[in-house]
């Protein structure tokens, strides 16, 4: 007696005619499921096989196709596909057209979707492990694409983080380099102040005593060394008195230079931080280095 194979879901050892008609008549298998002959590479349908069972299951009994010849119309060369298989190969194709454009362009998870829904759609088709197999692959797909975007997102943050605040440290050194400059001019044009000029008297060297009717009265000499020292002083306190308001200015200019920087950085990173936050990263960093900047922006506006 012959026996034969069935690739249906719940059927995996080799059944005889018999049990195949009985089957059949209670409704178990339909005419178009995949069966074939132990030792047979070829699969074929029951219809096929055993073309006898549709027309009067309950008389006749089911005989092999080799018995019955088929006209040239009603051959088949080939077997006939399952549904399952379409959907099956429909599925791994949007598997694989989600997992190479979702990393970067999140709406290409409608594939994984479209993948979702034909494996099950092949589990309800007596294909449980393929569409299982199908099933699971497109949810760890799904989760890796999500790591790789996030990777990706907080990546293009990180660098532009960084490129935000090279350009602020190389914007703080121009300052402090044209404020050094300043200084220097001011210190050279306080250097090229006149000296005021005191008279000499016989304790200073090089003095030569002068014809006495040239020589000034004692109370005149006195006289003009107090207005020279007074004016003496005088230029120093004035000279003293720019200096002051020359180093104030500088100060004031500087200071209002550097808290407009801040604010420049702190908007920066107030907008990196709303991007951040509108696709679901993590700001914390960038939150951190914010409110760095909001403190020392308080501490010059006291």
């Amino acid at each position: 007696m012959k026996f034969y194979e069935l690739q249906v879901e719940g059927y995996h050892t080799p059944l005889s005619p018999d049990e195949i008609a009985d089957l059949y008549r209670a409704g178990r298998l339909r005419n178009n499921d995949p069966c074939r002959e132990i030792g047979s590479t070829r699969w074929k349908t029951i219809d096929e096989l055993f073309p006898l069972l549709k027309h009067d299951s309950g008389r006749w009994p089911a005989l092999p196709v080799k018995t019955v010849a088929f006209s040239v119309l009603e051959r088949r060369d080939d077997p006939v596909p399952a549904a399952s298989t379409t959907a099956l190969k429909a599925g791994w194709i949007c598997f694989g057209l989600g997992l190479s454009i979702s990393w970067f362009f999140p709406p290409g998870n409608l594939f994984f979707s479209v993948a979702l829904i034909t494996a099950v759609v092949a589990m309800c088709t007596h294909q449980v492990n393929r569409g299982l197999a199908l099933l699971v692959s497109s949810f760890l797909a799904i989760g890796l694409c999500a790591l790789l975007f996030f990777g990706l997102v907080l990546g293009t943050a990180a660098i532009t983080g960084a490129a935000a605040v090279q350009k602020f440290d190389a914007e703080l050194k121009r300052s402090q380099a044209r404020q050094r400059q300043s200084l220097a001019l001011l210190n050279s044009a306080v250097q090229q102040l006149p000296q005021p000029s005191f008279p000499l008297t016989a304790s200073t060297p090089g003095y030569v005593q002068s014809n006495a009717s040239n020589s000034p009265a004692p109370s005149q000499f006195f006289a003009q060394q107090r207005t020279a020292l007074a004016q003496a002083q005088e230029a120093q306190t004035r000279s003293a008195a720019i200096r002051r308001l020359e180093q104030q200015r500088d100060e004031s200019k500087a200071k209002e230079a550097r808290i407009a920087q801040l604010q420049k950085s702190i908007d920066s990173y107030d907008d990196m931080v709303r991007q951040i936050r509108s696709r679901g990263g993590d700001e914390s960093i960038f939150v951190k280095a914010r409110d760095q900047l909001l403190t020392q922006k308080w501490e010059l506006q006291r």
